[in-house]
């Protein structure tokens, strides 16, 4: 109990004084909770008061964007390095409904951002596409012989791509497609003429 209470007690100094009185609140009710369940002898009513108080304490935290007082104890974002965070902001400005071609550990990302405006044609579910779909996906991936219809069997029309990959290099020297934004993380092609057949 003095463990939680002194948890409960440094939170007091970093919270403005505001919050204070919801803070000492909590301190008085976890006191009040450990004197009645000593006097019973009934430590669960103590646990549960505690529990109770954590989950408040926690949704409350959430409903006011992981902000306590003025300080944010919760801060969940996508790192902008490891997932498109730029790209899908111009994607979701420029209004593009066609399937779009990216690796698949960025496609959840995607899904979760841009559903259901912009198909995103996979993620790392891989079970659900099925053997044949994840071989043209690796033959794009990997830029093996027949990439190209891989994509064109893909209704593929947009592609996002790493920044730095080789499939990235290799679309800026491919005449059909055609770079139409990048930043520090992603490149996003599309293509803009019928499939020529160049490999």
């Amino acid at each position: 109990m003095l463990y939680q209470l002194a948890g409960f007690g440094t939170m007091h100094f970093i919270v403005p004084k505001t919050m204070n009185w919801a803070i000492n609140i909590a301190i008085l009710g976890l006191i009040i909770a450990s004197y009645v369940a000593n006097r019973e002898g009934a430590f669960s009513m103590e646990k549960r008061f505690a529990a109770i108080l954590v989950v408040v304490m926690g949704v409350w935290t959430c409903c006011h964007q992981g902000r306590i007082g003025s300080r944010t104890v919760i801060d969940a974002h996508f790192d902008g390095k490891r997932f498109p965070v730029k790209a899908a902001d111009f994607l979701m400005g420029s209004h593009i409904h066609e399937p779009l071609f990216c690796p698949d550990n960025w496609g959840g990302y995607l899904i979760y951002r841009l559903y259901p405006q912009t198909q995103v044609v996979v993620d790392d579910r891989h079970d659900l596409y099925g053997a044949e779909f994840l071989k043209n996906y690796l033959r794009v991936v990997r830029l093996e012989p027949g990439w190209n219809q891989a994509l064109v069997g893909m209704h593929a029309n947009w592609v996002l791509l790493p920044k730095d990959s080789a499939a990235a290099s290799l679309l800026k020297e491919v005449a059909e497609w055609k770079s139409v934004y990048q930043d520090d993380t992603a490149t996003l092609f599309r293509r803009v003429s019928e499939r020529s057949g160049r490999e």
